[in-house]
């Protein structure tokens, strides 16, 4: 992957850090840390919040703007344009806006977990994305949630697709009560040292143990790994919404079949 692409991945990774931390903040914690994971709103192009108070007010990053907004699913109270900015001067701006809209508790910026840069903050003076990444990003994250939520709603599966704002991927989780499958995850990863490109991957457990694959029939797109990750994997550069829904479609059923 082309390193002006990896680093608007990074840049917005770490903006998405501070809709993470604004959850922890405002938000009721939860054993698993799902009270910090993040929505993504395919119509408005943007990743967002749980509700952070009784009236739905939401932290939403937008990707065309490159800026990070408060406000409900129906209107936006205040912006704050990234670009130019530090990080301290996007905590102070937090920090502000959650006093002047009478939030109970103050924002602070308290990552819990490591991120895979050097340092753990963003800085925004001299490194905003290319519009033409930006939008790179928010056409795979929109190709990856529109296959997984479609395949979601026609199948009944209960999962929220969700994006975790450690690694950054998009994804589900379906519990099997019974069989020898206990719970399929299936997403969307960011580069990594599994595969250097944004990919779709799918993986079947036992408990807490990945299912071994080095029996499984060959896939129509994509591979079965069981190196280290054991599950299935496609890239996703070249793929439209509906070879990626056929690639969850395949998998999912592969595990289900067992």
């Amino acid at each position: 992957m082309e390193e002006g692409l990896k680093n608007a991945v990074k840049e917005v990774h770490l903006a998405a850090q501070y809709l993470a931390t604004a959850a922890k903040s405002f938000t009721v914690s939860k054993e698993d840390d799902s009270h910090t994971n993040l929505g993504f709103n395919t119509v408005e192009g943007s990743l967002e919040t749980w509700p952070l108070d009784d009236q739905g007010l939401k932290l939403k990053f937008e990707y065309k703007a490159f800026s990070l907004s408060l406000g409900s699913d129906d209107k936006d109270l205040m912006s704050f344009a990234l670009d130019g900015q530090s990080h301290e001067m996007v905590v102070d701006w937090l920090g502000k806006a959650a006093t002047g809209l009478g939030m109970a508790e103050s924002y602070d910026y308290d990552l819990h977990y490591s991120l895979p840069y050097e340092g753990l903050t963003a800085d925004f003076k001299h490194e905003k994305p290319s519009e033409r990444h930006l939008g790179e990003l928010l056409r795979l994250r929109n190709i990856a949630h529109t296959a997984m939520e479609n395949l979601v709603a026609e199948h009944m599966l209960e999962t929220n697709i969700r994006i975790w704002p450690h690694h950054f991927d998009s994804g589900g989780y379906v519990v099997i009560p019974e069989g020898v499958v206990s719970g399929i995850g299936f997403g969307m990863a960011v580069p990594d040292t599994l595969i250097d490109d944004f990919y779709l991957y799918c993986s079947g457990y036992h408990g807490h143990q990945g299912l071994d694959t080095s029996s499984f029939k060959p896939l129509s797109m994509g591979k079965w790994l069981n190196e280290g990750f054991k599950g299935a994997t496609l890239p996703l550069s070249a793929v439209g919404a509906e070879m990626a829904r056929s690639f969850f479609e395949e998998t999912i059923n592969a595990y289900i079949s067992l």
